[in-house]
């Protein structure tokens, strides 16, 4: 529904900004942020765009392939 690829929590995705960073096995570049907008109030539900302000996520460039598997990181 969010459309996000990965969610995480405690993770300061600001220092990921312009960095490689990797998530099981997988290398990553960090774009810039990535900010809500008027389509979640439609997905989810009114003010979602408002409540997400400043916590939209990260845009991130795949430097190398690999399998992302839900759940907990081990």
């Amino acid at each position: 529904m969010f459309r996000r690829n990965v969610i995480t929590s405690g993770v300061d995705l600001r220092a990921w900004f312009d960095a490689e960073f990797e998530l099981q096995g997988v290398r990553f570049r960090g774009m810039g942020e990535c900010t809500p907008c008027y389509w979640m109030d439609q997905a989810f539900g009114p003010g979602a765009e408002k409540a997400l302000e400043g916590r939209g996520g990260l845009r991130a460039q795949i430097l190398t392939d690999g399998v992302l598997r839900a759940g907990a990181a081990p």
